[in-house]
């Protein structure tokens, strides 16, 4: 065994080892986190009204934990992809001058193509994309929820309005998901614009 053995042998296992939280994310559901005071505790809607929120609250946390899932999933894999890429970038000019050496031919081998697959997943998979379009639809969800906890007169005149306006806005965002999910990865912006 060479030292370029011994490196390719540490490289492969840190590289497997910090895949972990990744494949973590792949196979566990991330649990909703607790929100507060939710609907119950609101002084600006009667009984019936906040039933009709919890009801529309207990439909919905089920894509909520779908998009939590997927937002986690698709931000681990960014994290990775990004240090294994500049630790890939900074070591390969550094080996390419012991290339010829023992197994050093192997070593850079095996991080130009751990380095190329990274890229390829990255970009085929639209990481990017989908991580920005799950995070959002799930973290608009809620600042649009404490807003309408918070300040309802900001959805319309009566309390049914801002229950309305309040689903309707919930629906676009599910849209822009859904449109994420369907590989065409849209923006808040322009699911407004359409519907404006």
């Amino acid at each position: 065994m060479t030292n370029w053995d011994y490196a390719l042998i540490i490289y492969v296992s840190l590289a497997l080892l910090t895949f972990i939280p990744t494949l973590w994310a792949v196979m566990k559901k991330v649990k909703l986190n607790p929100d507060g005071d939710g609907y119950d505790k609101s002084p600006f809607f009667d009984e019936k009204q906040k039933e009709r929120l919890k009801q529309h609250y207990s439909r919905i946390a089920g894509t909520l934990g779908y998009w939590k899932n997927h937002a986690e999933k698709y931000r681990r894999f960014k994290n990775y992809s990004i240090v294994w890429s500049i630790a890939i970038s900074i070591v390969i000019p550094v080996i390419s001058q012991e290339i010829g050496e023992g197994n050093s031919n192997w070593f850079l081998t095996v991080i130009s193509t751990n380095a190329a697959l990274l890229l390829a997943f990255h970009k085929g998979c639209k990481v990017d994309q989908y991580y920005q379009a799950f995070r959002t639809a799930e973290s608009e969800f809620f600042d649009l929820r404490r807003e309408l906890l918070d300040n309802p007169s900001k959805f319309g005149a009566t309390p049914n309005e801002q229950i309305d306006e309040f689903f309707l806005q919930v629906s676009r965002f599910r849209r822009m998901a859904r449109q994420a999910e369907i590989d065409n990865a849209a923006s808040i912006n322009s699911i407004n614009k359409n519907s404006a």
